[in-house]
C-alpha cells in the first residue's frame, strides 16, 4: 500500500504522476517558414475511434503550440525504442526543435511531418482547443495514418522521469 504524503506539492505530484508509464509521442508540425518541428509529448490519448479523434495536451507557451494553432494541423508519432534520440532532441525545453530531414518520411497525402521508424503516425486536423490552466487540450481529427511496415518495433515508454524500453520476449508454443 502506498504511504501517505504530508502535502501535495509540485515535487510529490510529479513523482506520483511519473508512476504512470506512458507511450512516448512526438507531435510534429511546421513553422511559418515550412520547417518541420517536433515536441516530445506523453499527454496523448485516443478519444473516439468512431469519430477518429485523439487528444493531446500542449503548453501554450511553446513554439509548437503556436505553430499547431496557426496551421490547424499536427502529426502524432508513436515512437519505437529506436527513436529515442529524436525524443530526446524534441524534449529539450526552450531549445530549437527543428527536425533533421533524415528523420522524416514523406507521403503526399499527409499534411504533417512523419517520423521514420515510428510505430504509428496520425495526421490530424485541429477540431477543438480547450484552454486548461497552462496548457491547451487539443482535439484532433485523424485525416490520415501510417503504420510500421513490418512487425511493430519495441515501443519507447516514459516512466519515473526516464525513457524506458519494453522488450518483447518469445515464449515457446506448447
Amino acid at each position: 500500500m502506498p504511504a501517505p504524503v504530508a502535502s501535495v506539492n509540485p515535487a510529490t505530484l510529479r513523482t506520483a504522476l511519473g508512476s504512470f508509464a506512458s507511450s512516448v509521442t512526438v507531435l510534429t508540425t511546421r513553422d511559418a517558414t515550412g520547417r518541420s518541428l517536433g515536441m516530445t509529448a506523453t499527454a496523448f490519448s485516443s478519444l473516439s475511434i468512431e469519430a477518429r479523434t485523439i487528444l493531446v495536451c500542449v503548453n501554450r507557451d511553446t513554439r509548437t503550440h503556436a505553430a499547431i494553432t496557426r496551421r490547424g494541423r499536427f502529426g502524432v508519432n508513436v515512437l519505437a525504442s529506436a527513436n529515442r534520440a529524436v525524443a530526446e532532441h524534441c524534449a529539450r525545453p526552450r531549445a530549437d526543435k527543428g527536425l533533421d530531414p533524415e528523420w522524416l518520411d514523406f507521403w503526399p497525402a499527409w499534411h504533417s511531418p512523419a517520423l521514420r521508424g515510428a510505430v504509428a503516425f496520425l495526421d490530424c486536423k485541429v477540431k477543438q482547443e480547450i484552454e486548461a490552466d497552462t496548457h491547451s487540450i487539443i482535439i484532433g481529427r485523424i485525416t490520415g495514418l501510417g503504420l510500421a511496415e513490418s512487425d511493430p518495433a519495441d515501443p519507447l515508454l516514459y516512466f519515473q522521469g526516464a525513457f524506458r524500453e519494453l522488450r518483447a520476449s518469445l515464449v515457446p508454443a506448447i
